[in-house]
């Protein structure tokens, strides 16, 4: 692989991982509006006192705000998914307010202690559903989160501090090195996509391309007509097409040889290249040492200008033509049609070949407008 194409690689792999960081963000925050509801009306419900009631109601009211604003920002689309600075940013400011609930909540009393570690454990698990690249790898660790907490609360019952703190690193460490895991997977996976989209691209590009000359080939011209020939008519505007054809071209191969004659018509097309501007103009090997150059939105006064700058910098460039009873150079003869409502494009093509052997029976080396 080319190094440009692997910094495309390397950019796209960095655009998407982004996305669906901000994305799994998205989610969380979501997760976070509704589960914070259902936590503040069971706590309220519970408390018994009017002033643990007016102290949980300023904490859920700081933390809701943070909620609130979170989520506005999303349903607003305030930020993109390539802005992971800010979703950053916005994930920590819920991760807080979510701590100062909790320690809320332990300042009331200690019978809101169950809430709390349930409160810790569903955010470790939305998290890992929010954020983790493949949620079958999530529900493959889901089981062994689920077995892990059992097994810490009945450490928690039998009073053994230690052996929960260990089993707590145990996890988070396991955890950690999922994630790892599954990011790896994750971003192989992005860079294969990638990659068969980029061998893709190119095939589809070496099966538009003439393989000499490296313009497009007849293939790719006969679809692009279809295609201008509908807008024509959708739109009402012009379509142009010359028909080039290098004169005496057998002789050329047969006094020079066909390697040399391969590199005349590279430079022929090289040259004809240069004599179109527009992105929308076309140049295409029509066959054998002819060339067409499809001129959308393009008038007969602006085709016949083409043909005849073509003609002048073909003049200029002198290529040399041993056997030419023309001239000593090599020259071109020129078609010229302009497309006309109902016309098919094998109408279209037909008129401007006619035109190319008017050209011929007119002695070369011209242009012949044919309609």
């Amino acid at each position: 692989m080319k190094q440009r194409e692997v910094i495309r690689l390397n950019e796209a792999l960095i655009v998407q991982s982004n996305a669906e960081i901000v994305r799994g963000f998205g989610w969380f925050v979501h997760f976070s509006c509704i589960f914070f509801l259902f936590i503040a009306v069971i706590s309220l419900l519970k408390v018994d006192t009017n002033a643990n009631r007016d102290y949980l109601q300023i904490v859920f009211g700081v933390s809701g705000a943070v909620f609130v604003i979170s989520y506005l920002r999303i349903a607003i689309k305030k930020f993109n998914y390539d802005d992971l600075k800010l979703a950053y940013i916005n994930l920590f400011f819920i991760l807080f307010a979510w701590l100062l609930l909790m320690l809320g909540l332990i300042a009331v009393g200690d019978e809101f202690w169950p809430y709390v570690d349930f409160i810790a454990f569903t955010l470790l698990i939305s998290l890992l559903s929010c954020f983790y690249p493949n949620s079958r790898f999530f529900y493959s660790g889901l089981l062994f989160i689920c077995l892990s907490m059992v097994t810490m609360h009945l450490y928690i019952r039998n009073e053994d501090i230690l052996m929960f703190l260990g089993s707590y690193l145990i996890v988070s460490f396991v955890l950690n090195r999922c994630r790892v895991s599954f990011a790896q997977h994750f971003y192989d996976g992005l860079a294969s996509q990638h990659e068969n989209t980029l061998l893709l691209s190119k095939l589809e590009n070496l099966a538009m391309r003439d393989g000499l000359t490296g313009i497009s080939n007849r293939k790719y011209l006969d679809d692009r007509l279809n295609i201008e020939i509908k807008r024509a008519k959708r739109c009402g505007k012009p379509l142009s097409m010359i028909l080039l054809d290098v004169d005496h071209f057998k002789r050329y191969n047969q006094s020079v040889g066909h390697q040399a004659g391969d590199l005349c018509l590279i430079d022929i097309a090289n040259l004809i290249q240069g004599c179109i501007q527009r992105p929308d103009d076309m140049l295409a090997r029509y066959g054998g040492e002819e060339f067409a150059i499809l001129l959308p939105d393009t008038g007969l006064e602006s085709a016949v200008r083409i043909a005849k700058k073509v003609q002048t910098k073909l003049k200029e460039a002198k290529i040399l033509h041993p056997d030419s009873p023309l001239s000593g150079w090599t020259t071109l003869s020129q078609g010229i049609t302009v497309w006309e409502q109902g016309m098919s494009a094998n109408a279209f093509l037909k008129h401007v070949e006619k035109g190319l052997c008017d050209a011929k029976l007119a002695g070369r080396n011209c242009y012949v407008v044919y309609s």
